[in-house]
């Protein structure tokens, strides 16, 4: 009975008090049960503990006898290097020619699957959409082939030279960059962003539209149909205003090098008439002082000769022997030419004053005849040998 009790294990009395550790907690009881707790109180203490700190049937438990109870330790925070990992995305079908397809273009900076947007665009396009807003292209999933379409479309045959560092995409570009605003500038320079946005547009308002074939039915879509002939239209509306506007342009440049070149021509026979002038008039001048000269040195000659004055119409009209239209006309164009008048301006005018002139010395005699008529006696024809008979009017 002695033996029995020094087997007897000591139960220690849990203690209440605040442990020196100062987090405020109640010390742990050993995974024993209180002992104003009912049945059960321990296992449900083991529950409640939960995590690492549970105490299950296989987890070996040391029970203390004696000495103090060890104070509470918090459990370990999980640390930046223990993050969760990601799982990568689900592969789609046809994913991989297109990104083998993007990546011989030679003009992205790493491979087509590392580029989130561009990765996204692909992924999409295929029908592989991660958010739950509803698309074209989540509505009717497109293939490679039709990848491979849209690239060659959009960017083999058009858009290959605007990638270049060169090209001259705005007047602010050069070898090393361009400086003007991206809006106005024919560069691409950022050619991963073109080539998402180049699988992701969708003109067409049918989602079921690919380039302007029905996806199912491979029929001709009857909106890209009509937005066409839209399109032509209004290029054929433009290129004919531009046309216009050129054959005016061309016209008025034409009319204006025509008149400079009249006015060039005008004053050129401008001055060849005065020149004509003033070289006419010297040597009238020069004539009439010879004549002078010779008159003073020999005034026997003047009975002999009557010497017209050069500078009067009836002077003129006695030395050429001409009548007097002939010095009507050179007096009218006289005084045109003092007027400023010269070339055909000035020949058009002596011309209309001399029918104006001769119409005048039409009616003159016209009239002047009839009164010679009527002064006649009554009886008599204007011939000597025929006689007017009473009833004539004259």
């Amino acid at each position: 009975m002695g033996d029995a009790l020094l087997l007897k294990p000591v139960v220690q009395e849990p203690s209440f008090e605040m442990n020196t550790g100062g987090n405020g907690r109640r010390p742990s009881t050993g995974g024993f049960a209180r002992a104003d707790a009912g049945p059960g109180a321990g296992d449900e203490d083991q529950r409640e503990a939960g995590g690492s700190a549970a105490v299950t049937e296989e987890s070996a438990v040391e029970v203390q006898t004696d000495g103090p109870v060890p104070a509470w330790k918090p459990a370990r925070k999980r640390t930046a290097g223990s993050a969760t990992r990601t799982q990568e995305p689900r592969p789609v079908a046809g994913d991989v020619e297109v990104f083998a397809l993007l990546d011989s273009l030679g003009v992205l900076a790493s491979p087509a699957n590392r580029i989130p947007p561009l990765r996204r665009a692909v992924r999409e396009f295929l029908g592989a959409q991660v958010d739950a807003r509803p698309t074209a292209f989540s509505m009717y999933p497109r293939t490679m082939e039709h990848a491979v379409t849209r690239i060659n479309a959009g960017w083999t045959r058009t858009h290959t030279a605007r990638s270049v560092p060169g090209f001259p995409g705005c007047p602010q570009c050069t070898e090393s960059g361009c400086t003007g605003p991206q809006e106005r500038c024919d560069r691409i320079r950022r050619p991963q962003a073109y080539l998402a946005q180049l699988l992701l547009v969708q003109d067409c308002e049918r989602p079921d539209c690919e380039l302007g074939v029905i996806l199912g039915s491979r029929e001709k879509c009857g909106l890209c149909i009509g937005r066409a002939r839209q399109m032509a239209d209004d290029l054929a509306a433009t290129k004919w205003l531009a046309e216009d506007a050129e054959e005016r342009a061309r016209a008025a440049a034409d009319t204006e090098t025509t008149g400079a070149a009249e006015a060039e021509k005008e004053a050129a026979r401008a001055r060849a008439a005065a020149e004509s002038g003033a070289r006419r008039a010297a040597e009238v001048e020069e004539t009439a002082r010879l004549r002078e000269q010779l008159a003073a040195e020999n005034p026997e000659l003047a009975a002999f000769a009557e010497v017209p004055e050069p500078r009067s119409a009836e002077g003129v009209v006695r030395t050429t022997g001409r009548g007097r239209a002939a010095a009507e006309e050179q007096r009218v164009r006289s005084q045109l030419v003092a007027e400023g008048l010269v070339g055909s301006t000035l020949d058009t005018e002596v011309r209309r004053r001399m029918s104006l002139w001769k119409a005048s010395r039409r009616r003159e005699a016209e009239a002047a005849d009839l009164a010679a008529r009527a002064a006649r006696p009554v009886g008599a024809w204007p011939t000597a040998d025929l006689q007017q008979p009473a009833a004539a009017p004259f």
